[in-house]
Formats: C-alpha cells, structure tokens, sequence
C-alpha cells in the first residue's frame, strides 16, 4: 500500500529515525507527545511500498545504527540517501549483480543530488532514457564504459567515484556528492530549425 518514508530527527542533534506512515504529520505529532526536545521531519518520500524502502533504508544504514530505528547520521541530502533506498528495495524483486545494483544506486542518488529527472540526465549524458532507466534498476546487462563515462561527467561525478563498489559504506558516496556543486542549468530548448527554401521558390529568384 502506497504510504511514505520519513526521516525525523532530534533537533540539535545528529539522531534520526527512519521510519514510515501513511501520515507523517499524525506521526511527528505521536512521537513528539511527552518528549522534551523537539523533534522536526527532515525529509520524506512517497513511495509504493513504504515497508520494504524502509526496510532497505536500515540496511544501508546499519553500519550508523544506535538503537532500533534510530541512527547517527551527520548533515547529508536527503534525496540523494532515500534514492538509494528506493533502488535498493526494486533489488528485493529478483536477483541483480551487486556491482550493477551498486552503480544503479550510485546514478540515482548523483540524480537526486542535481535534482534533475531521468530524461533529463539522459539529455545531458547523450544516452537513451531507457537506458537510465535499466542501469538504476540494474538490469542493464554489460553496460558500456564509455556510456558510463558520458553519464559520470554529465553527472559531475568522478568515474572512479560511480565505478567504486563500496556497497558497505553509501554514506561515503553522498560525500562524495557533497562536494560537488548541484547543478543550476536547466536543458535549454532546442533552436528552431531555420526555414528550408522551395526549389521552386529559389528558381524564381534566379
């Protein structure tokens, strides 16, 4: 059932919990009764399946764990952390090679990072959106390099950093993203196609 992923934190602190609800309001709202410190939602996304996004969250996160849904997670984009959530949860559909399912993860959040949509990326990279699209599900099959070359630089991204597989420690990658400035620039429309000249037309000015 269609619900949402949230992160709450401690304010003043770097604990957060990561949970979901059908309603994040009603949920602040619950876990704030009879606590002292004030609590604020850092970030929240609306997904088909909450549980197992949620679920796929703690296990990226299990290495910063402190207590149930708790973590020690330091200032970081959110988007660009839930985006590897979510591509980690399709992986529970059937059997993907952990180093496609780690590049997949690693496209998605540098994509969440510039907040710009597959298309887009697609545009800039000069690939197809299909494309995108099968290497962040990681079903894309012997994916070229230089395809992910073209996609690591239309993302601003090191290649090495998009190739590492460091599957254990994804908070590492997002700092990686931290230092790279989001991306301003929008896709500009294409120029209009200049106005072709009848033959016809051209013979009667001869």
């Amino acid at each position: 059932m269609p619900g949402y992923v949230y992160a709450i934190g401690i304010e003043g602190t770097a604990l957060v919990k990561i949970g979901h609800a059908r309603d994040v309001a009603k949920r602040l709202a619950a876990l704030q009764s009879g606590l002292p410190y004030r609590l604020v939602v850092l970030h929240q996304e609306h997904v088909d399946e909450p549980r197992r996004v949620e679920r796929a969250l703690h296990d990226i996160l299990r290495v910063v764990r402190e207590r149930g849904e708790w973590f020690e997670l330091p200032e970081i984009y959110y988007p660009s952390l839930f985006a590897q959530g979510i591509v980690s949860a399709e992986k529970q559909d059937g059997p993907m090679p952990s180093d496609l399912y780690a590049l997949g993860r690693r496209i998605a959040a540098a994509r969440a990072w510039h907040d710009i949509s597959q298309k887009e990326l697609a545009m800039y990279a000069d690939v197809e959106q299909a494309t995108i699209a099968r290497l962040e599900k990681g079903r894309q099959k012997r994916p070229r390099r230089s395809t992910i070359a073209s996609i690591a630089e239309a993302l601003h991204v090191p290649l090495a950093a998009l190739l590492n597989d460091d599957t254990h420690n994804p908070i590492e990658f997002l700092s990686v993203l931290e230092r790279i400035p989001s991306m301003a620039l929008r896709p500009q429309p294409p120029p209009a196609p200049r106005p072709r000249r009848l033959k016809g037309a051209a013979a009667a000015h001869s």
